[in-house]
């Protein structure tokens, strides 16, 4: 990984609410039941034009929606959208390039695409990005990650099919002008597909891109992945296909050449330290994979995350990352791939 120093730091801003000029010290959206039984969006945060600041955390807990129901959930984040004259359809009307817009799936953010049954109460998951339980009633979802926004801000749950049930949401910020450094800067997100609640699926030697930024600079936060085979044909070893697959290309170097970035493995990237099944078919922890089932060497599945710490994946000018399904000795499977990519870059 590059040794560099970063334009910009997302682990400082856990010191922005103390940096904020003027800023009020505590401020929060209405702490919410919603009904959103009809719908397609559910409103958790706005703050119209002319305003500035960072919602520090975002508390949502939907009742009566199952761990598998996440995954045609998307959390919508709007920045300097200004004010919105309807919230069906937020950009109506505004510039393209005068806001920025965050969006990401709940089911590969939080591992739930293909892990069958989430955390629970007793055993809860935290990382630096979010907060998560589920009891029998209910999901606690705490999003940490900090919003920067300097013409107002939107956060929206969306979701392609209409919920019965009631949802309880609050989102917690500082208003006021952030430090000159911090200004401009933007969480955003990309994803190897476009399409909503869909995977990328990849045959041997197929690629799949995660990230494309043109220009500009940027800061890798995180990526989410969730991965799933049920390749019928005969596989030796369901970790064939997980072996020299990251790369990022940065401040437009070729493609055709020697990545900038590049891992030994996707097991290694996510910190699983071995073969994803050689410590056993079924496993769960919360530092980098947070599910892996390996039914058969031809059927597995597989959750998992990195955030990567300050200077390991930064650019100035541009950055495009792949994964390849690459064969090995072993051959590979095919297999379906979601890819979420958390990044800052300006605005």
């Amino acid at each position: 990984m590059q040794n560099n120093r970063a334009p910009f730091n997302p682990e400082d801003l856990s010191r922005l609410p103390a940096l904020i000029s003027g800023f009020r010290p505590f401020g929060s959206s209405a702490s919410q039941y919603i009904d959103n039984a009809t719908g397609a969006s559910t409103e958790i945060c706005y703050l119209g034009a002319g305003i500035a600041g960072c919602i520090t955390n975002m508390l949502v807990i939907p009742y009566a929606i199952a761990w598998s129901d996440l995954d045609d959930v998307h959390l919508r984040i709007y920045t300097d959208l200004g004010d919105v004259a309807d919230k069906s359809d937020p950009t109506a009307g505004k510039t393209p390039g005068s806001y920025q817009l965050c969006e990401i799936p709940l089911d590969v953010l939080l591992g739930a695409a293909y892990d069958p049954t989430g955390p629970s109460a007793t055993t809860p998951r935290s990382n630096d990005i979010y907060a998560l339980e589920q009891s029998s009633t209910y999901i606690c979802i705490v999003f940490k990650e900090r919003i920067l926004f300097e013409n107002g801000v939107l956060v929206q749950l969306w979701n392609s099919t209409a919920r019965v049930g009631l949802m309880f949401s609050q989102a917690f910020y500082c208003t006021g002008s952030t430090p000159v450094e911090y200004q401009g800067w933007r969480l955003k997100s990309d994803r190897n597909t476009t399409a909503f609640n869909k995977y990328a699926t990849l045959a041997p030697n197929e690629t799949t891109t995660f990230i494309n930024v043109a220009s500009d600079r940027g800061v890798m936060r995180a990526v989410f992945m969730s991965l799933k085979s049920t390749e019928v044909s005969a596989v030796v070893g369901a970790d064939a296909c997980l072996e020299n697959n990251f790369k990022w290309w940065l401040n437009g170097a070729s493609q055709s050449g020697n990545a900038t970035v590049e891992t030994s493995g996707t097991e290694d990237l996510f910190g699983a330290g071995m073969f994803y099944f050689a410590c056993g078919a079924q496993g769960f922890n919360d530092w980098g994979v947070t599910y892996k089932n390996k039914v058969s060497d031809n059927e597995f599945y597989v959750e998992a995350y990195r955030i990567f710490p300050v200077g390991d994946i930064i650019w100035s000018n541009g950055a495009v990352g792949k994964w390849k399904n690459v064969p090995s000795d072993d051959d590979a499977p095919t297999v379906q791939m979601s890819l979420l990519t958390l990044y800052y870059a300006p605005k």
